[in-house]
């Protein structure tokens, strides 16, 4: 039962006695608490009490004191203090603590409340209406029957929750629609909020006394009894007994009005064992301040004045460190904590404080729970507030005081974290099995270092560089010992919000967004393995992450024995999560910002596709599993059908249901869907029948729609909402006329199998459809003709299809396991299928904008997966009939040009793959080289048969005779960036430079290789050529004199076989056939950097990207790779595909793709 009973899980100090709370003093507030108490004995009064007040009332220290006088007569329940300073502030904790103590006292709860638990719940993840219906009401409802005896529950400051507007008034909906059984009565004390106000007010059943408004009279009795004789214990305690000036003692009743904190505050500051308690009540009494509101104000005014006094510089500035940091800290720190984030001791953590104990709770003798708190929230305001306090020496900027944890936590986090921080032991125990320890300090530090840093933003939305700097050194460094942390303290989810917020801060430098970026897309990933174990997070995170990601670069050095996974082909998802029940249906929101999902145990969950989490409370309402799922087009709204033969609608931002549930059906329904302007809602059932329903009003338009023979497994409309398709076990698809209910056309056949999932194009011209014969189909509406063969690939039953936004690609999910994306044109697939889930996939959808994938699977989890993963985009572009030796973009990156040994140039439209135009051919010889001229209106080619041709992009044919002048192969060719010239390398050992217009050569050849040029290029001002050689140098002439710039660079053991310049004209990159690449500084003709070394075979092609960070290069190991040109390490994996030595690399001009050539006879286009 103990077990059972810990699902609801335990929040220290929430209870009545927990923690050093006062009550009231003796014969204070007699009058209210009597008629508190009047209400909780008496059987006929209403079942919820409301004490209302304004902040420093005295409304805690009343409700501890009912508490205790219930405690007494055994009438207290159960009770919840909240509160902001000690971090209870989650209203979903208060429901199972109230139930865990009740059944702690009564056993007639505890059993029935257990039986409850005994479902597989999760108690705490349940939103606010079934905490009370399943924790509260059902148990005491059968363990109460009968009773006599009033059960009181008390709960305080429940303004004080987090989003207490939005929170409260679900709180107290869930209580009031739902009146608490006899002898159950609620007690509430808080803030006259307007949302607690309103909901409090609106309830019949309710009393409500408003503390403030009590008559002045009685309230400053209560004041100044209990000044009288707090005051007389301070002259008991100092051993004299002067009486106190009755005229100050009027005066201070005066300055506290009805605020009671006002009074505690001045009694604890006379008190203070440092200063004289006369001289303290003569200055509080005679204050030039002005009293009302800001007589709290003038009362902190004067403690602080009197702690700072007659102090020096260090000293004050020892004491105001030490406020900013309780100010700022994130959760209550002890003085250990303190003086750890102040590099001070504790001692001077005390001795600076022990001035201030009238209005910070400073533990006497610590221990690690003892935390240091404000005593009212009014004195942060004061010491934060500009207006009031920026002269003084107390002032805390927050934003500074931000900045100063956040470099301390940093600096903590870069001197302490290490490998094995809590000290495993094992890797066969999860972490709640082994003994795992590591200091309360750096707990704290690694658990609100992000939050202290992006709270750090100055008024000119910048962040001081030294945390830039270090922020990238932890994130580089010290990344996994930060998530042994997380993973000890069940923190992980921390780590994620963190990340996945720096990645989109502009305050932080690239580096870090970048890493961020990736880093959160490896937690999430992994988040089960790195919660359970830390030992895991070497053996099962890492070593499965993607080769070429940014955090097996930074940190596979460190760990080179864990292990090497080999033929990797499960790609990570941008994030996953794990449930408790099967996946049936996932769907975007359509700003692509949300997903939603039904389960099989009834519920539909909203998650955040950026960060990864939940939304609110999981929606629940259906009585069987949730079948399909989809939002409405305006994101407001989701409809749902179950098994329980509903449709249901559900507003997103609350998950209350709109309206009734939607009968009709007579079976399960498998499918609902949206119309496209929202004002109406699909569904197919089981029944044999699709219906159309009013979204507003949630009836039926018309009647059933009776056709198919079988289950109804799929629905959709048309994007103009005139159409509807389904989908069904009878082995057809229907299109429907929405207005008539009309079938339109014949049924569509051709599947063998159910038809599992239907959907329309974006252009509602085409309809895919997915089957269990383990095929795709796509038809055309109008005619019902299938388009193409058969989409074959999966080994298992299609299960869901969808079109991608732009109408060029289907994705679909299998009971393979896979996901598959496939390009509607050619059928084929694109890339490898999508591996990762380990149990059928039941759901798949596109994002919005094209860019990301939904998943939901068998194996209880939703996956996003990212589109662009680095494989080839389209198909391999075939039409040469021998080696590619040749490839080149135009300016525009629309076209592709190659050349090939079977003398032939070809034109190839990038978005198709397809041909422009015939063939280009005239060459007698293997075409080498080919280029676009700047315009992109010309093509240069070279070749083996010793000529030069431009070309006509347009026609295709010849502009000229051939350029003929060298003796033997030329091996490479290059337009100059004005499109006038042309430069041309040979075999015969020379450069060529030609006019474009004339064919004629603008000066004799250049000469000074002395074996084949193998690569030539013009630098981006038009001024120099680069030139590469099989004598093994590169070197740079001046294009108007044919002169040599400088001496040969000099450094490789074979050949050059590639040369180009960078976009700025500062650098050139190289290949060779001794498999290395070489960045050269033009102006020193110096090595920039370590060479570039990974490919196993001759480097046969090198090129810059157009931003010049990037080289990509291809090599007689059939491999493409793409480099970093400051680190010279390689950007993830190789890319692979060609069969034969790649000849011929090339970016595109704007970065995101590369052409390559291959003796393979394929050109292929390939997404960075």
């Amino acid at each position: 039962i103990i077990a059972i009973l810990d699902k609801l899980g335990y929040v220290s100090g929430s209870e009545f006695n927990r923690e050093d709370r006062e009550g009231c003093l003796e014969g204070t507030r007699v009058m209210l608490l009597a008629d508190i108490l009047m209400w909780a004995t008496d059987s006929v009064s209403p079942h919820v009490f409301w004490l209302n007040g304004m902040a420093g009332t005295g409304k805690t220290t009343v409700t501890e004191t009912f508490c205790s006088i219930l405690h007494k007569k055994e009438l207290l329940g159960a009770s919840f203090f909240c509160s902001r300073r000690k971090g209870r502030v989650d209203i979903h904790q208060i429901f199972p603590s109230l139930a865990r103590a009740l059944a702690h006292r009564y056993p007639s709860f505890e059993e029935a409340l257990t039986k409850n638990l005994k479902q597989d719940i999760d108690p705490v993840g349940m939103n606010l209406q079934e905490q009370y219906q399943t924790l509260i009401l059902q148990p005491a409802q059968i363990a109460f029957k009968g009773s006599p005896e009033s059960i009181i529950l008390c709960v305080d400051a429940l303004d004080e929750c987090e989003n207490a507007e939005e929170t409260t008034e679900k709180f107290l909906k869930a209580i009031l629609e739902n009146v608490l059984p006899a002898p159950l009565k609620l007690f509430l004390a808080g803030r006259p909020e307007i949302a607690l106000r309103d909901s409090i007010t609106s309830a019949s059943g309710s009393q409500i006394l408003r503390l403030h408004d009590i008559a002045d009279h009685i309230i400053e009795a209560d004041i100044e009894l209990y000044l009288n004789k707090q005051l007389h214990n301070v002259k008991k305690l100092r051993e004299t007994y002067t009486p106190w000036p009755p005229s100050e003692l009027t005066a201070i009743l005066k300055r506290a009005g009805k605020l009671f904190i006002y009074a505690s505050t001045a009694c604890k500051y006379i008190s203070n064992k440092k200063g004289d308690p006369s001289h303290r009540l003569k200055e509080l009494a005679f204050s030039t301040q002005p009293l009302a509101v800001k007589g709290v104000d003038e009362l902190y005014t004067t403690i602080l004045n009197n702690a700072f006094e007659d102090l020096d510089e260090k000293e004050q500035q020892q004491i105001q460190s030490c406020l900013s940091a309780i100010i700022c800290s994130r959760t209550p720190i002890t003085s250990a904590i303190c003086s750890k984030l102040l590099s001070i001791t504790s001692d001077d953590v005390m001795r600076a404080l022990i001035s201030v104990h009238a209005v910070l709770q400073v533990p006497e003798n610590e221990n690690e729970n003892d935390r240091i708190t404000m005593y009212h929230a009014s004195f942060f305001d004061f010491v934060t507030s500009k207006s009031k306090s920026i002269t003084k020496p107390w002032f805390i900027d927050i934003t500074r005081g931000h900045s100063v944890l956040a470099e301390n936590c940093l600096s903590i986090m870069n001197k302490e974290l290490c490998f094995n921080i809590a000290g495993a032991t094992t890797s066969y125990q999860s972490n709640d099995e082994q003994d795992l320890k590591i200091s309360p300090h750096l707990v704290y530090v690694c658990t609100t270092w992000g939050d202290h840093l992006l709270l750090s933003i100055d008024w000119n939305q910048q962040l001081p560089e030294k945390l830039i700097q270090i922020t990238e050194d932890i994130l580089e460094q010290k990344f996994l010992y930060w998530l042994e942390v997380l993973s000890v303290n069940k923190m992980v989810k921390y780590g994620s919000r963190i990340l996945y917020k720096l990645s989109k801060t502009l305050i932080v430098s690239q580096k870090i967004r970048d890493i961020a970026n990736q880093f959160s897309q490896f937690v999430h990933a992994f988040s089960d393995q790195i919660e359970e174990s830390t030992p895991h997070i070497y053996i099962s995170a890492l070593p499965f992450s993607m080769q070429n990601s940014m955090i097996m670069k930074l940190y596979s050095k460190e760990f080179p024995s864990i292990l090497q996974i080999e033929g990797l082909n499960t790609q990570n998802a941008l994030w996953q999560c794990k449930l408790d029940s099967a996946i049936n249906s996932a769907s975007f929101s359509q700003d692509g910002k949300y997903i939603v999902f039904g389960s099989d145990d009834k519920a539909i969950q909203v998650w955040n596709v950026e960060t990864g989490e939940v939304v609110g409370d999981p929606i629940q309402g259906h009585t069987g599993p949730v079948r399909s799922v989809s939002f409405s087009p305006d994101g407001k709204y989701i409809v749902s059908g179950s098994s329980d033969k509903t449709v249901r609608v559900w507003k997103v931002g609350t998950g209350e249901a709109v309206g009734n549930p939607i009968h009709g059906h007579t079976d399960w329904v498998r499918s609902v869907s949206f119309s496209s302007d929202g004002k109406y809602i699909v569904s197919g059932s089981d029944d044999k029948t699709v219906q159309v329903w009013n979204m507003e009003t949630g009836e039926a338009v018309g009647n059933p729609i009776w056709g198919h023979a079988d289950w109804v497994t799929s629905v959709s409309f048309s994007p103009d909402g005139k159409y509807i398709v389904s989908g069904s076990y009878d082995q057809t698809v229907q299109v429907w006329n929405v207005e008539t209910g009309e079938a339109v056309g014949n049924p569509i056949q051709g599947h063998t199998g159910p038809v599992t999932s239907v959907s329309f194009s974006p252009g509602g011209k085409y309809i895919v459809s997915g089957s269990d014969d383990k095929t795709v189909q796509v038809w055309n509406v109008e005619t019902g003709e299938v388009v193409g063969n058969p989409i074959q690939g999966h080994t298992g039953s299609v299960t869901s299809v969808s079109f991608s936004p732009d109408g060029r690609y289907i994705v679909c999910g299998s009971h393979d396991k896979t996901v598959q994306i496939w390009h509607v044109e050619t059928g084929k697939a694109v890339g490898n299928p999508i591996q990762g889930h380990t149990g059928p996939v039941r759901s798949v959808s596109f994002s919005p904008d094209g860019k990301y994938i939904v998943s939901g699977s068998r194996d209880k989890t939703v996956r996003v997966w990212n589109m662009e993963t680095g494989g080839t985009v389209g198909d391999p572009v075939q039409g040469h009939t021998d080696w590619v030796t040749s490839v080149s973009f135009s300016p525009d990156g629309k076209h592709v040009v190659s050349g090939s040994n079977d003398k032939i140039v070809h034109v190839w439209n990038v978005e198709t793959s397809e041909a422009v135009g015939k063939s280009i051919q005239g060459h007698t010889g293997p075409v080498t080289s080919v280029s676009f001229s700047p315009d992109g209106k010309y093509i240069v080619s070279g070749s083996e048969d010793k000529t030069v041709q431009v070309w006509s992009v347009e026609t295709g044919e010849a502009v000229g005779n051939p350029i003929q002048g060298h003796t033997s192969s030329v091996k490479s060719v290059s337009f100059s960036p004005d499109g006038k010239y042309i430069v041309s390398g040979s075999d015969d050992q020379t450069i060529r430079v030609w006019n474009v217009e004339t064919s004629e050569a603008v000066r004799n050849p250049i000469q000074g290789h002395t074996d084949w040029v193998t690569s030539v290029s013009f630098s981006p001002d038009g001024k120099y050529i680069v030139s590469g050689s099989d004598d093994k140098t590169i070197r740079v002439w001046n294009v108007e004199s044919g002169e040599a710039m400088g001496n040969p660079f000099q450094g490789y053991t074979g050949p050059v076989t590639s040369v180009s310049f960078s976009l700025d004209g500062k650098y050139i990159v190289s290949g060779s056939d001794d498999q290395t690449i070489q960045v050269w500084n033009v102006e020193t003709g110096e090595v920039v950097g370590n060479s570039i070394q990974r490919h196993t075979g001759p480097i046969a092609s090198v090129s810059f990207s157009p931003d010049g960070r990037y080289i990509v290069s291809g090599s007689d190991d059939k491999m493409i790779h793409v480099w970093n040109v400051e680190s010279s390490e390689a950007v993830g994996n190789p890319i692979q595909g060609h069969t034969d030595r790649v000849t011929s690399v090339s970016f595109s001009p704007d970065g995101k793709y590369i052409v390559s050539g291959s003796d393979d006879k394929t050109v292929r286009l390939w997404n960075v």
